[in-house]
């Protein structure tokens, strides 16, 4: 279906923005931390 190949062209780009977006999370906490 349709569904099937949006999730299959969608997935590898939302991976590598949730990777960058947890990274960005903890270097943020990390910060808040050391104030």
């Amino acid at each position: 279906s349709s569904f099937n190949l949006i999730v299959f062209y969608i997935l590898p780009v939302l991976i590598p923005i949730c990777i960058v977006l947890i990274y960005k999370n903890k270097d943020i906490k990390q910060k808040l931390l050391r104030r």
